[in-house]
């Protein structure tokens, strides 16, 4: 009976390895797809992102002075920039809109109108430049590899976005395999997270963006996290865990939330530890996590304050882009410290975070029904998850740990965004950062929030269906995720249809 048992547990174990193995490539395959069709370049400012990522490819590092477009890229910004983000066939002569080929015999190599428009893109300047390195250090090596390959530019152009489709399904395996042993009776806990980061549908995978890299970079902190207060701690797990909450601040500023996180989960480690007399353990695990966290980021702060003349470089975005800072009294008087600020902030900051932020043929890719869909089901199902972590009782916590800390991931990373959104006058009247909508609610800014996001949303629904019948709480939240992700993805289907036959992209133009 026990060899029966055994081999039972381990077929189990196998097949759900293999699904698994199928989601991450399925996360591939799906990412690759997207970036494949979409032409060049978004409006995210993929110009910019790809920009850095050829320069640090050549040893860039922030200057004294302002960084402007390469010639390089301004090169592949006249000849591979599609108009299909901001212009439908009707802006064009025939209702339709022109072929690479068309556009460069306007443009050939060598022309007095080609060297006129490069020589304008290399006047602008990179808004990003002084943005923090971590992406585009990675992009920059690979950027490399691709030309150690022999890749030509096109190709380069879409080699760098091909980064995505890796890191994606990355991202599926790690949380599998940081979930599989403390959910072990919990097959819904265990893989509906990995169903969830398969079809995640945000935008910004398809791109050349750091906010991707985030997604990963995130993960790991919150998984160091969550082991750092389970026992025992190792030396290697702390500085492991330091050095990515210090990589994931240097890719995207907002990852400052980790550090808070970490702030949190140390102070209650130390009133543990005291109860149990193991404070100098605890201290020895916990004062290691904050050197390794700190060295990066002491080099990089302390290197912009000298060379750039700011501790986050962003003072020059600021000036070019007409921003200031708000004084106490504006601050005070913003409208997130009231009721309809949250009505306008919350939904708009799911809504990105789920979707994204691209426009295709100058529209948003926004629909309402589907909307609907992303905002209704976070707000319900995290708001059943936190629920079900409060009512939880101290015996049943430990095994609560990820949904605990995930809580306060989510909520420490909306009150960044919140307390970010106060400190700015924009500058503007009109627009999606401006004095009518001043809220930092773009979803893409906590992209490492992802996996304890989508820890949360399962959970949530899984206690949903808590109640149902056996058979129906077993299958009700995996028809509900499934019906969910299959929305998303028909509906990006339909939104970018037009791009699977655009002359712009990938297929066509290489």
């Amino acid at each position: 009976m026990t060899d029966d048992t055994g081999r039972s547990a381990r077929a189990s174990a196998l097949r759900e390895s293999q699904l698994v193995v199928a989601l991450a490539a399925f996360s591939f395959l799906r990412v690759f797809v997207f970036a494949s069709v979409l032409p060049f370049f978004n409006g995210i400012d993929e110009y910019l992102h790809f920009d850095l990522v050829q320069k640090y490819s050549r040893g860039f590092l922030p200057g004294s002075e302002v960084a402007t477009l390469d010639a390089v890229t301004a090169g592949l910004l006249a000849a591979n920039g599609s108009p299909e983000y901001l212009k439908g066939p009707e802006a064009f002569e025939n209702g339709r809109i022109p072929t690479p080929e068309e556009t460069r015999a306007k443009l050939p190599p060598g022309s007095a109108a080609r060297r006129t428009l490069v020589a304008w893109y290399t006047n602008w300047a990179n808004l990003e430049a002084e943005g923090p390195p971590t992406y585009y250090a990675l992009g920059g090596a690979w950027l490399k590899l691709g030309r150690r390959l022999g890749l030509g530019q096109i190709q380069l152009l879409y080699w760098v976005r091909w980064l995505n489709p890796m890191l994606a399904a990355a991202v599926v395996v790690a949380t599998y395999a940081f979930l599989r042993r403390r959910c072990p009776g919990d097959a819904f806990r265990r893989l509906g997270p990995c169903v969830f980061l398969a079809g995640y549908p945000n935008d910004l995978n398809y791109g050349v963006t750091a906010d991707v890299l985030s997604i990963g970079l995130g993960g790991l902190c919150f998984f160091g996290l969550v082991r750092m207060r389970e026992a025992p701690r190792s030396l290697l797990l702390a500085v492991a865990t330091g050095l990515a909450i210090g990589l994931a601040f240097l890719n995207k500023f907002p990852n400052v939330l980790f550090a808070g996180v970490a702030c949190v989960l140390f102070g209650m480690a130390l009133h543990e530890a005291r109860r149990a007399r193991t404070l100098p353990k605890e201290l020895a695990s916990w004062t290691l996590l904050w050197l390794a966290a700190a060295a990066p980021v002491f080099w990089w702060l302390e290197r912009n304050l000298r060379v750039v003349g700011s501790l986050t470089g962003a003072n020059r975005k600021m000036e070019i882009l007409g921003w200031s800072y708000h004084g106490l009294d504006q601050i005070l008087a913003h409208p997130i410290f009231g009721l309809r600020g949250w009505f306008d902030f919350v939904p708009t900051l799911l809504l990105t975070f789920w979707q994204g932020e691209f426009a295709w043929h100058g529209e948003s890719t926004h629909s309402a029904p589907v909307d609907a869909i992303y905002v209704i089901t976070s707000l319900v199902f995290l708001a059943a998850a936190a629920v079900s972590w409060l009512r939880a009782g101290p015996a049943a916590r430990p095994s609560l740990r990820p949904e605990g800390v995930a809580l306060l991931v989510f909520a420490t990373a909306v009150a960044v965004l919140a307390s970010l959104s106060t400190l700015f006058d924009f500058g503007i009247e009109q627009g999606p950062l401006s004095r009518a909508f001043p809220y930092f609610a773009s979803g893409r800014l906590i992209a490492g929030t992802v996996v304890p996001f989508a820890i949360l949303y399962c959970r949530g629904l899984e206690r949903l269906w808590s109640r149902a019948p056996a058979r129906l709480a077993r299958l009700g939240p995996w028809i509900v995720l499934c019906a969910v992700l299959a929305i998303a993805l028909c509906w990006q289907l339909a939104v970018f249809r037009d791009a699977f036959a655009s002359p712009w992209n990938w297929y066509h133009a290489s």
